[in-house]
């Protein structure tokens, strides 16, 4: 039997030890299947009052409701937010409102997705005249939890969007 040189017997050892680390990579995380990333969940909203008036956040808001100067679009958070779930009973509808201002009239989308790329609801399709703009949204209906409403413009073949997380919960 042929015994292996040192430098060989480093060279051999060291893919054998890259070789381990790749199969026990390969099985330590159960959520990734066919090598895409597991799915993530909607997460932190900034709290805000009926008024407007903001309260600081639960969970990463960092994301949400950020406006797009390039385009000329200010967005206001979501309010209230989060969102208390009306009884059924009573007739009372479950709504927020959605607020932002356009510098000129744009063409724009506003949608609801319930987890990531799950479109739940469209609210408004068209074009808006510049202005302030005041949308109540209804989640009559909506199961608790967190929703992530989508707010884009298209301009000249190129779409602009932001987006902010609304929080539905049952009353206390």
């Amino acid at each position: 039997m042929k015994s292996l040189s040192s430098p060989h017997l480093h060279r051999f050892a060291g893919a054998l030890l890259v070789g381990t680390m790749l199969l026990s990579l390969s099985g330590c995380d159960d959520d990734f299947v066919g090598g895409t990333e597991p799915e993530k969940k909607f997460e932190g909203i900034r709290v805000t009052f009926e008024d407007g008036r903001q309260g600081g956040s639960i969970g990463d808001a960092s994301d949400d409701w950020r406006s797009i100067p390039q385009v000329g679009l200010t967005v206001i958070p979501a309010a209230p937010n989060p969102v208390t779930i009306a009884s059924d009973e009573l007739g009372v509808p479950t709504r927020t409102s959605i607020e932002f201002r356009l510098a000129q009239a744009e063409s724009l989308r506003l949608w609801v997705e319930s987890s990531p790329g799950v479109p739940d609801m469209e609210l408004l399709v068209g074009t808006m005249e510049a202005g302030n703009h005041v949308l109540e949204a209804d989640f009559t209906g909506k199961q608790p939890g967190i929703y992530r409403v989508y707010l884009s413009i298209r301009r000249e073949g190129a779409d602009y969007t932001t987006y902010g997380d609304l929080m539905l919960r049952l009353p206390k």
